[in-house]
Parts: structure tokens; sequence; C-alpha cells
């Protein structure tokens, strides 16, 4: 992979923007009909301010305007175009950069067609000026803000003086302090004594005379007292046994030594354990993104999704109802995306059917992440089969670092297509993997047919995630791309 130019951003006519941000997908489409068609075209990285457009024509690389293009290149991009694959308006700008406005390059025989127009200096100053103008204008709608401010605190300023002058006279004028004369001692003034209340006697309370008692009878003479004699009967104590006693005393003793011996006794209490001190990860030191990029060891994520008409199946479980798994699948790939560093370069690779093979629709960099995602969900079943053979070697075809590079393959099945259907499966992996050790392919496998995928997994060092809910695709297929979430810092 050489770089042919290095072009600025600012520079470039909005044709040439808006051709350069779809030209990845053009270059897939052409490598799905014709691999030579497309190597016509460079691939294109954004680099801060700049585009730098790569070939992988091997060659030196001379300038040559007179350069003449394939006489059906403009018959494919017709044909293109009338399938769908193609839109009126890049075949349009297609067609202009073939005839003008671009500029071209011979490779070891081979024509390059570089397709940007560089707008005039005075194009580009009169963009720089509008961009001061329109930053310049900032600053003074904040300076009206604070006129408006100023203004609304001088009308508050009014209001209080009006209200304060409609008070009474008597708080506009001063008040004079009052005379401070000296106290007068007054003269002592002598208190006669309060008698003291005398309390009031108390009505003498007479008692009645009582009456007389009444004469008692006399008491007739009473017989004399008969006493009588309580019998004693005595009662006999039996003998001390001596042996019993000392029983008894040994069995008291004993049992007061019990008692003595489980009060004395103190439970050990556990001394109280410290909290175990919580230890923070350090936070992973990443490398810097200039010195990866410079290294060409950034990493790389290739995606392969089976859009087969197996995955129109409506057996994934969602929080509405069910939905297909190539809907689940397309949802989840968006979210990944989302969650990626933006340094990480990404591949993408449909599988499609038998006759169509695998298309590969380009990779992505950090402003071509909406095409990106654009493309993920324009995936769908296009004919029958599964070209899953030829979607696991495009995968492969597509890394071109030297760093990490992660793959995730998302099918339902097995290869169906006539020469591809019975090549082993693990045999393609080992082969991968001799070749791209740092390569990893991470299989999510949906459905019962897919369990075969797990050699392929296990052999490239990557991980199999076997999800059945719309829940399960998004968790999972976060953990397969985990290590992409931040890989350096600027």
């Amino acid at each position: 992979m050489q770089r042919i130019e290095r072009v600025s951003a600012a520079s470039l006519s909005e044709r040439s923007r808006r051709f350069i941000e779809v030209l990845p997908e053009l270059r897939a489409s052409l490598a799905a009909t014709d691999p030579h068609l497309a190597s016509l075209f460079p691939q294109v990285e954004s680099v801060g301010e700049y585009f730098d457009f790569f070939t992988s024509l091997e060659g030196t690389a001379q300038r040559s305007e007179g350069e003449a293009l394939p006489q059906d290149l403009d018959t494919v991009l017709e044909r293109m175009r009338s399938a769908g694959a193609v839109d009126d308006r890049t075949l349009e700008d297609a067609r202009y950069f073939m005839e003008h406005g671009s500029h071209r390059y011979s490779v070891a025989g081979n024509t390059l067609l570089l397709p940007y127009e560089t707008l005039s200096e005075e194009e580009v100053t009169a963009r720089k000026i509008a961009a001061a103008a329109a930053s310049s204008r900032k600053p003074s709608r904040r300076w009206l803000w604070l006129l408006l401010l100023l203004l609304l605190m001088g009308l508050i300023a009014l209001l209080v003086g009006w209200l304060l002058s409609r008070e009474p006279e008597r708080h506009a004028e001063p008040i004079e302090p009052a005379p401070v004369t000296e106290p007068v001692a007054e003269p002592e003034s002598v208190t006669e004594p309060v008698p003291e209340a005398v309390p009031e006697p108390e009505p003498e309370i007479v008692a009645e005379p009582a009456p007389e008692p009444e004469p008692l009878p006399e008491p007739e003479p009473a017989p004399d007292p008969v006493i009588e004699v309580p019998v004693i009967e005595e009662t006999v104590e039996p003998e001390a046994d001596p042996l019993a006693e000392a029983r008894k005393a040994a069995q008291e003793a004993e049992a007061a030594a019990l008692k003595e011996a489980k009060l004395s006794r103190v439970e050990p209490v556990p001394a109280p354990q410290p909290a175990p001190a919580v230890v923070k990860e350090p936070k992973r030191k990443l490398p810097r993104c200039s010195v990866l990029r410079e290294q060409k060891k950034l990493p790389e994520l290739i995606m392969a999704v089976d859009g087969s008409y197996s995955m129109m199946e409506e057996d994934v479980r969602a929080s509405g109802g069910w939905q297909t798994r190539l809907t689940s699948a397309h949802e989840a790939a968006l979210q990944l995306v989302d969650n990626i560093d933006r340094n990480v370069t990404v591949g993408l690779v449909e599988i499609s059917g038998c006759n169509f093979g695998s298309i590969i629709r380009g990779k992505y960099g950090a402003q071509g992440r909406s095409a990106l995602k654009n493309n993920i969900t324009n995936i769908f079943p296009k004919d029958n089969g599964t070209a899953l053979v030829k979607g696991i070697y495009a995968m492969a075809n597509m890394v071109t670092g030297k760093g990490e590079s992660v793959g995730i393959l998302l099918s339902d099945g097995l290869d169906t297509c006539l020469g591809t259907a019975n090549v082993n499966l693990c045999q393609v992996a080992s082969e991968i993997h001799s070749r791209l050790p740092n390569f990893k392919i991470n299989v999510v496998m949906i459905g019962s047919e897919a369990e075969k995928l797990r050699c392929v997994a296990e052999i490239t060092g990557g991980k199999v995630y076997t999800p059945r809910s719309a829940g399960e695709f998004s968790s999972q297929l976060q953990a397969a791309g985990a290590t992409l979430k931040e890989v350096c810092e600027e």
C-alpha cells in the first residue's frame, strides 16, 4: 500500500468532498463486479485536515494526464445504477471526474484516477474570509446580550427609585436625636410596714355529747374449763448413713465446681476485622496515536454480516415481540460502531448469495462513520445461498496494518454454494491464522447450524457468542469489540 498524494480538505470543491465520502462504497461495488475496475480508484483516508490517497498497485506512480480509462467503465457504472448499487448523483460525479477535473497516474502500466479538484486561491481565500466573518459574529452577539443586561439593570434601578419617592415625607426629613437629660434622683420614700394578714379563726367544732351507754347485764358465772392434754407421739429418727452423706457432699461439690467453671469461662469475642481496602486498578496507559499511525500499528476492525435469506427468520426475542435475525444484527452493529475509538479503521464485508459472493463494502476512518452505518443497514438478501467461505477470506484480505486486528463474523449457518460448501472451515481458519497471527475472529453464532463455526474463533484466538435476544445481541457484540473502545491518546 503506497500513498500517492496528500490534499488539504479545505482546498477541495464541494463535488470532491461529496464523491470522496461515497468512494469506498463505489470501490466495493466495483470489486464485486470487476476487481480490475476497482483498482482504477484509490483508497482514501482522512488524517486531520488532510485526505491521503493510497493504492494497492505496486510500482512507481508517475503523473500522466493523458492516460486513457477502460472503455467498459461507463457501461459497468450504468449497469450498477440500474441494479440500485449506485445512485444517480454518484454516477454523475464519477462521469465528471472521468472526463475532467481529476488527476491521473500510471502505476506499472495501470491507470489510477484521483477524483478530486481543488479550488482556486481566490476561492480558498473567500472561504477563509467567510469562516472568519462567521466566527467574528459570535463576540458581537455576546456584547448584545451584555448591553441588554445593563439596560435591564438600569430599568430596575429607576423602578426602585420611583418606589422610594412614594414614601411619606417624614422618612425624608432627618430625625433629630432626643436631648440627653441627666436622671434626677428621686427622694427616698418612707414605706410603712404592711401589717401581716391575720387569718380568720376557724369555727370551733363542738362535739355532740355521746349518749350514755346502756348498762350491761351481769355475766353468768362460766363453767370450769376442761383442759385437754395433747398426746405427744415420740418419733425415732433413723440413724445417719455416713456413706450417703459423703456421696451427697461430693455431688454438691461437683455441681458447685461446674457452676463456678461456667461463670468463670468467658467466650472469646472475635476482634473486628478491618474492611478490605478498595484497590483501584491503575488506568491503562495508552500509546500515542501519532506513533501507532506512523508505525502502521493502529488496530483495525473487520466486520462481516451474513445477508442471506435465512437471516430474515423472525426468531429473536425483542422488547416489542419478535424481530428478524438480520434486524438484530443491524442494530447491534450500529451500536458497536458508535462505541469504538474514532482512530480505529472499520472494514465491512457483506456475505451475500452464491451469485454475488462476498461484497467488500470498503474501509472507513473517523470521517466515514456515517457512510459505514448507512452501508450496514443496506445489507439485505440479494440471492439464494450463503457464500460464507468467500466472506471469511474477504475479511482476512482487508487486514492491512501490523497491529491488533479484530474480526467479527455474524452468521446463522454454513456455506451453501457450489464449490465451497464442502470446504473445511477449520482448515480455512488455520490458514488465515498462520498468515495473520494478530487477526482474531470473534464469531457471533445465530441458530443451531452455526455451531460448526466454533472452530473459526477457537483457532484464531477469538471468542464465541450465542445471543438469543436483541439485548444479548447488543451486549455480546460490545464484548466482542471491547478491546477497541479506547486504543490510543492524542
